[in-house]
């Protein structure tokens, strides 16, 4: 076969392919006629309606609109797909897409039961923190370290890791410095538990791509308003939060010497701002101060794109706790 006629050849097997796919998908003007002649189809058609539905009233925003994004491809492709697939088997066309429709409309009551499954979790760890004043992982809170109005702690429900699904976080402060302690926890929908993502001290500032700045619990650096802080990353495998790197700085307007005598690394301050910073991190060893520039292009390349996370608080008392469940998130 010469050249031009293999390459004609591969045209038209690939416009055939084309007319076969195109063939497959379900048009609007199908669908309606298949809801009509079909008894079978119509009943999962309707079936369907009323998943979402329930989708719609009981899912939290982030969920559903996950969900959305679900539904889109599946109507776009996923849905032709599974049907095509059914037809080689011998099933006829609307049986095809009935048996596909009833197919997602239990993938989606699936996500509803997860979704009533992670909410009982959180209402319940919340209200064990309440009412028993024990901790997520289970732990007991001392007597003595319960200091002030227990109500002053804090709650709340919100995606904090950027995952798409609501994580509980739990601030114990109404207690001395050193027994503070926030808790980030997620839902395990295969095993069907709570998770400990990550404990510290709470003063965390979140960001949508996963990152949290977890900031030391007192600054006993050099480094005056720059407030120390360890930068973390939620990795969705894990389901734990991972450590990227510490930082703490040296600011020459507070601190002209540092502790014993030594005066402030000009030298390395190119920029004259007056600050230097210590990098724990892969590349740096943390002892050797680096200017801004360093500093920033360092930082950028996890939080450049991404925006802050301020979730909703809740108090950690009865009102509190009736609030968290009645938000839908």
């Amino acid at each position: 076969m010469s050249i031009k006629i293999k390459a004609v050849a591969i045209m038209v097997l690939a416009v055939m392919s084309l007319s076969v796919s195109s063939a497959m998908a379900l048009s609007d003007s199908e669908y309606k006629k298949m809801k009509k002649n079909s008894p079978e189809f119509n009943k999962a058609d309707k079936e369907l309606t009323q998943a979402w539905n329930e989708a719609k009233k009981t899912l939290n925003k982030s969920d559903f609109n996950r969900l959305k994004e679900e539904q889109r491809e599946w109507i776009a492709g996923g849905r032709d797909d599974r049907a095509e697939m059914l037809i080689d088997e011998g099933m006829s066309r609307a049986g095809a897409y009935a048996v596909a429709t009833r197919e997602r409309v239990k993938e989606i009551r699936g996500s509803l039961i997860h979704f009533d499954t992670r909410q009982e979790a959180y209402m319940k760890t919340a209200r064990d923190f309440i009412e028993k004043h024990k901790f997520p992982d289970g732990e007991k809170i001392n007597d003595e370290d319960i200091e002030n109005d227990f109500s002053g702690n804090k709650l709340s429900i919100c995606d904090v890791n950027g995952d798409g699904k609501p994580e509980l976080l739990i601030y114990f402060e109404e207690t001395y410095m050193a027994a503070k302690l926030g808790y980030v926890c997620g839902f395990n929908e295969k095993t069907k538990k709570l998770t400990v993502e990550l404990v510290a001290f709470p003063f965390f500032e979140f960001f949508d791509n996963g990152c949290v700045k977890a900031k030391a619990s007192h600054n006993h650096t050099l480094s005056g308003e720059f407030w120390p802080y360890s930068l973390s990353k939620f990795n969705e495998k894990t389901g734990k939060y991972e450590d990227i790197g510490y930082v703490e700085a040296w600011q020459k307007e507070h601190y002209p010497k540092d502790y014993s005598g030594n005066p402030f690394p000009d030298r390395i301050d190119k920029t004259g701002d007056g600050i230097v910073y210590y990098i724990s991190a892969d590349g740096f060893d943390g002892k050797k101060p680096v200017d801004t520039p360093i500093y920033e292009k360092w930082i950028s390349q996890y939080l450049d794109d991404a925006e802050p996370v301020e979730p909703e608080w809740f108090s950690a008392d009865a009102k509190g706790l009736k609030a968290l469940g009645k938000k839908r998130f």
